[in-house]
């Protein structure tokens, strides 16, 4: 997983950014309840805050990970 993630995790930009961002992808991967920011801080053992944020209102061009599939 981290071959195919680690390029794509490196156009976030700021390293906040690239660890929520394999987390929030381990999170939606793995076994678990429901897949959420509340849910998988939970799970995993993260900051339900930051994720969020990540997921939210983090201003990462999305429109470049796209060009790199």
């Amino acid at each position: 997983m981290e071959a195919f993630v680690d390029p794509l995790l490196s156009l976030l930009g700021r390293t906040e950014r690239r660890h929520w961002g394999a987390f929030y992808v381990r999170g939606l991967l793995l076994e678990g309840g429901r897949k959420t920011a509340a849910g998988m801080a939970e799970h995993y053992g993260g900051d339900e805050q930051s994720l969020q944020q990540f997921v939210n209102q983090s201003p990462w061009d999305w429109m470049a990970l796209r060009r790199e599939q």
